[in-house]
């Protein structure tokens, strides 16, 4: 905190130096008005060197505005003047009796008027002012109205010489905050590399869970291609047994009627025998008929 004050003060020493700079500059680009001063001064008083720019640029830099009666009176400068009209006197004092401006009498007799930007001025009656005078002091008036303008805009340009020093202090705050913010990058930033490991490790975790799915498919895939050879060998299987069953079927069904005709040839022959006892058992086919018929 202390290396910012120090920094502030150098900006406001800087901000300051920078606004006499720009003081300096208009007042050397005002050489017209300057000029009509000096010009003036000279031909009234024959003493140009009251307003010059040189003077007029030390007394703004010190007071920011126009050289007030003391630093005139102070470099030996006091105006005297015997033409002056009326219609000049609220630039340079009016003249009222028993006032601190000065005195005014009618008729041929002086007045001293004390005006607060060029001294102690003495007039007398405003029947001996000539045109020339006339003009001149209007023109006075005129560049008193527009120094008192400048004033008012170093007086602006101060005010916002403030504003941005205000504005300064603030940036620079705002800049002695960006060591911490830096900081926080970096614990984000470590933290993202942190996380990036993290992801990664788990990408090929998730690598190896997949090869192990895959061969876990592929033996599910050769397991339900043996149980589909099974099924088909199964089917095969039933398809004989039924064949197997009608074969039997059929043996059965032969049998019984072979052990029908057994026990009917039986009961023929025991019959046969009943009815002919004592006949011989045939030794040629050929005299059997003869041997039955005898």
């Amino acid at each position: 905190m202390p290396k910012n004050n120090k920094n502030k003060g150098t900006n406001q020493h800087t901000t300051k130096s920078t606004a006499n700079m720009d003081v300096t500059q208009t007042l050397n680009n005002t050489i017209n008005t300057t000029e009509i001063l000096g010009q003036t001064r000279e031909i009234l008083y024959g003493n140009p060197s009251l307003f010059t720019n040189q003077n007029l640029i030390c007394d703004i830099e010190n007071s920011h505005g126009a050289p007030s009666t003391r630093q005139c009176q102070e470099q030996g400068h006091t105006m005297h003047s015997n033409m002056c009209p009326p219609s000049v006197y609220p630039m340079l004092g009016q003249p009222q009796h028993n006032q601190h401006y000065g005195t005014f009498h009618n008729g041929a007799q002086s007045a001293s008027i004390h005006n607060p930007y060029f001294g102690s001025v003495q007039t007398t009656d405003s029947n001996s002012f000539p045109p020339w005078a006339i003009n001149l002091c209007n023109q006075m008036t005129r560049i008193q109205s527009t120094l008192d303008m400048h004033t008012n805009r170093w007086k602006s340009i101060e005010t916002l010489i403030v504003s941005q020093t205000e504005k300064l202090t603030q940036l620079e705050q705002t800049v002695s905050e960006i060591p911490d913010l830096k900081r926080k990058m970096e614990n984000a930033n470590t933290n993202v590399k942190s996380l990036q490991t993290d992801v990664k490790t788990l990408s090929a975790k998730m690598a190896e869970y997949d090869l192990s799915i895959q061969q876990y498919s592929d033996m599910c895939d050769d397991i339900t291609g043996n149980n589909n050879d099974f099924e088909k060998s199964l089917s095969n299987v039933e398809q004989e047994i039924g064949r197997l069953h009608c074969a039997h079927d059929e043996v059965t069904t032969k049998l019984n009627h072979t052990e029908e005709r057994v026990t009917d040839v039986q009961w023929r022959g025991m019959r046969e025998n009943l009815l002919f006892i004592g006949i011989k058992e045939a030794t040629n086919y050929a005299t059997e008929g003869k041997t039955v018929s005898r």
